[in-house]
């Protein structure tokens, strides 16, 4: 069987966390790609966590499967340029 590959951005998020979560106890992934701004603060044998800014970002992705869970509030990022810019 080919080892199957799934890909989280928005990880550090609540939605994110959860799916992250379930896809690390899952044996339907064999890796588990994070990209994200800031550290997970986790270790797992099947994570593999890239630490990018977004905003300059141009290289490609590469897994069986990608999970975007990105997402913010109007309450959390204070202006409406920001939100639009999460959202």
């Amino acid at each position: 069987m080919q080892t199957q590959s799934a890909l989280v951005i928005g990880a550090t998020g609540l939605t994110g966390s959860l799916l992250l979560e379930l896809l690390l106890e899952s044996s339907a992934y064999q890796i588990v790609h994070v990209y994200a701004r800031r550290t997970l603060g986790m270790q797992h044998p099947k994570l593999q966590e890239h630490l990018i800014d977004f905003d300059q970002y141009q290289g490609t992705v590469q897994a069986h499967t990608l999970f975007c869970c990105l997402g913010t509030t109007i309450k959390k990022v204070k202006t409406k340029e920001a939100f639009k810019k999460v959202d």
